[in-house]
């Protein structure tokens, strides 16, 4: 087609293709490129970074030696933690009995001008004996009040009233409020975290920091063993239990629930997990195609798998709970990257310390019943 310039006259007749169709298509086979140049980038940083951990299995004494150092690089890549305070404090406010105890609202100082709001339930029989407690951990969309059994309309309670039932069976219960509830949900978390990694970290890196205040504050506590603290929290809580179980050694036992997953398929693999959303029924994402842009954390790259995060719990108890039905994990991944973390305790003769339940009905929520059992080994016994 001709075309011609009206400030030079000058007249054409080559003819190009400007069509809205053609830019797509060209455009489109650049974009291939440009992925599956950068998908080999990053595959051969994910080989150097796996080939370069050494997690020595020759005794417990000398695996704790070894992780220490790979738990130093995890808390590098987060960004690093702030100088702790001297002081644990908290304001503290009564806001009346349940059936297990006495619920509190608790606002943990984490540094000047920040900090950590938190429900905390403390059942009747530990204002006499100190007790075990369970940081229990909400995940996206939910809240402290949801795991205290607290619904919010129209919104499902994925939590199952985990804090209320554990604190009835004894335990001290406190659920930390993260940030993917209201107001903004997953909108705060984008925003949040691209405001700390400008300030050269990242949100995830704070939130651990925020939730390792939280034991130092149940370490203060008279009714609570400070020796006893676990943790269970789900989805987004799941991904908190894992990393700050990873990060904080006091945390005695651990059950990450409907989150650990083979990482990298999670992250980068939407095609593959939608032929396998499609064989299942269900709608797996990968990251890749969502909009939560704080899981690519540029400081956490290359990825730490999940079953060396695992590893940063190792020796202690580990479980994780896997929904068959659930629509965010695939179940096949999660067991296979678990059994990738069971080699592991089976190489240091403590394979009962790590174990996975697969919920044949279940869906993306709580199943508590084999975690509270496996809890009650780890912290009761």
């Amino acid at each position: 087609m001709a075309s011609s310039d009206s400030q030079t006259g000058v007249v054409s007749t080559l003819r190009i293709d400007s069509s809205a169709g053609g830019l797509a298509e060209r455009g489109g086979l650049r974009n291939a490129q440009m992925e599956a140049y950068w998908r080999r980038k990053i595959l051969e940083r994910q080989d150097q970074f796996l080939a370069s951990v050494l997690l020595d299995t020759d005794s417990i004494e000398v695996y704790r030696q070894s992780s220490a150092l790979l738990r130093a690089r995890l808390l590098d890549a987060l960004g690093g933690w702030e100088p702790r305070p001297a002081q644990t404090t908290a304001r503290v406010e009564v806001l009346g009995e349940m059936a297990p105890g006495k619920l509190y609202r608790v606002h943990v100082n984490v540094i000047e001008d920040v900090e950590m709001p938190a429900l905390l339930l403390i059942p009747h029989t530990a204002e006499h004996t100190p007790a075990p407690a369970v940081i229990c951990q909400h995940g996206y969309a939910g809240s402290p009040e949801w795991t205290m059994g607290f619904g919010t309309e129209g919104q499902q309670n994925y939590m199952n009233v985990l804090g209320r039932r554990l604190a009835s069976a004894g335990y001290v219960v406190i659920a930390p409020h993260i940030v993917c509830s209201p107001p903004g949900v997953g909108q705060d978390r984008v925003r949040l975290d691209r405001l700390a990694r400008l300030a050269g970290k990242s949100l995830l890196g704070f939130e651990m920091f925020e939730l390792s205040r939280v034991v130092d504050y149940l370490q203060t506590r008279p009714e609570i063993d400070p020796l006893r603290i676990g943790m269970y929290g789900i989805s987004q809580g799941g991904k908190s239990t894992l990393f700050l179980s990873a990060l904080d050694t006091r945390i005695a036992a651990a059950v990450c629930s409907c989150y650990y997953n083979n990482r990298w398929n999670k992250m980068i693999e939407p095609a593959l997990l939608a032929d396998m959303a499609a064989q299942e029924g269900l709608a797996y994402a990968a990251y890749l195609g969502l909009s939560e842009d704080d899981k690519f954390n540029p400081l956490a790259a290359p990825l730490f798998p999940d079953h060396l995060l695992g590893g940063l719990i190792c020796p202690r108890p580990f479980m994780v709970e896997i929904g068959r039905y659930d629509p965010v994990i695939y179940w096949r991944d999660a067991v296979e990257e678990f059994e990738r973390l069971r080699a592991i305790y089976a190489a240091l003769g403590i394979p009962e310390r790590a174990r996975a339940t697969v919920a044949q009905w279940g869906g993306h929520e709580i199943f508590f019943d084999d975690a509270k059992a496996f809890l009650d080994r780890c912290l009761l016994a």
